[in-house]
């Protein structure tokens, strides 16, 4: 058990019934303090202007109807709903090179391709925590 999870709260944004799940129970089984769940980045973004100061972690689907994730992190880094810096994780089917850099650009501190593992999850979160945003230097221009 690491020490970083024990208190960590996370809020799950993925329209993905089945992935919700599975990472929800990736996240406990590390386990974290609390794992909230939006539906879609419509409702993702809800509970950040709502509950935001108890919230200490964004995973974040990219493919979503209604506001897509890069909508949802424009918001977030924009201030639209406070805690601008708040770490944001994208966790998409998306590998291609563009996706990653336009993520990168927003100020994202991980992304991990779909499917993962908990282990991947786990390396992603504490690197999120510990070192911060991905910088844009290392997308290698």
């Amino acid at each position: 058990m690491d020490p970083l999870f024990e208190s960590l709260r996370v809020l799950v944004i993925d329209d993905e019934p089945f992935i919700r799940q599975l990472i929800t129970r990736l996240l406990r089984d590390m386990p974290v303090k609390e794992v909230q769940i939006a539906n879609d980045g419509d409702e993702g973004l809800k509970k950040l202007r709502v509950q935001g100061d108890r919230i200490d972690l964004v995973i974040l689907d990219l493919e979503m109807p209604t506001l897509n994730g890069f909508q949802v992190l424009k918001a977030l880094r924009a201030g639209d709903v406070g805690h601008s810096d708040l770490p944001v994780i994208i966790l998409t089917g998306h590998g291609e090179q563009q996706a990653i850099q336009a993520a990168v650009q927003l100020g994202i501190h991980g992304y991990v391709v779909k499917p993962m593992s908990g282990e991947t999850l786990a390396k992603n979160i504490k690197r999120a925590l510990t070192k911060g945003r991905i910088p844009v230097e290392a997308l290698g221009r």
